[in-house]
């Protein structure tokens, strides 16, 4: 059955509902009130397409791999599945240092645990991050 956490509202933010009341707004001071209609018409429209929930379409994900160049072991992991994060926040610390985000985005899953040996290259967690 098609459930509420299946559509694009597990996404949606506070942030995404201001953005959609600013591009109302200047849909209708372009429409109505006649205020520069060919500039404040498609850039609210774009506006409430780019802030519309739908479901996770422009997210992609990303492989967190070990970059440190040597064979290393798990000291802690600084994120659980789910946290979200911003870029170079630490996601985990290892023997021969910091893993740390590329962008922003969110913890999809983690691939090893604490004490864990990680050879170069490998999988050290899954991201997921938006364009």
């Amino acid at each position: 059955m098609f459930g509420f956490f299946e559509t694009g509202f597990q996404a949606f933010y506070w942030g995404n509902g201001l953005m959609l009341l600013i591009g109302v707004a200047l849909i209708y001071l372009g429409i109505t009130k006649k205020m520069e209609p060919l500039l404040l018409v498609p850039i609210g429209f774009g506006i409430l397409l780019v802030n519309l929930p739908l479901g996770c379409l422009m997210d992609y994900e990303l492989e967190i791999t070990n970059t440190t160049g040597l064979p290393s072991k798990v000291i802690t992991i600084q994120s659980d599945a789910g946290d979200r994060f911003g870029e170079d926040d630490i996601i985990l610390q290892l023997d021969s240092g910091e893993v740390l985000a590329p962008v922003h985005g969110q913890i999809k899953e983690i691939m090893v645990s604490p004490g864990q040996e990680v050879a170069p290259g490998e999988i050290l967690a899954v991201m997921i991050t938006t364009a």
